[in-house]
């Protein structure tokens, strides 16, 4: 566990943080996690100067990548949000726990 992950989840949740911190970081993207608010800011975003063009698109993908190491270390931590680019080098990804209810809006007619 790193010493920023906090320490109140359950412990599928650390593991995801866990996870999830080691991606970023093995990016270089240097994650500080913010356990109060489950936000990640990522700084320095290497790739916001070749992404101009195609922003909405390279960090869909990076949205998409980061979902999946969170469905692969299995719990209940999920991608809210991804803020990119808030500055011209710091990117926000927030996150949230899951809801542990049924979703009814696939059963109702």
């Amino acid at each position: 566990m790193t010493p920023e992950t906090p320490t109140t989840l359950p412990h599928d949740a650390v593991h995801q943080f866990d996870a999830l911190y080691e991606h970023l970081d093995e990016l270089g993207l240097d994650p500080e996690i913010d356990e109060a608010d489950l936000r990640i800011d990522m700084v320095p975003c290497p790739f916001h100067d070749i992404i101009d063009a195609h922003r909405d698109a390279a960090c869909r993908v990076h949205r998409e990548l980061i979902a999946d190491v969170l469905r692969r270390a299995g719990g209940p931590v999920e991608v809210d949000e991804l803020r990119p680019l808030v500055t011209p080098h710091l990117c926000h990804l927030r996150l949230r726990i899951a809801s542990t209810a049924p979703d009814r809006g696939a059963d109702a007619e």
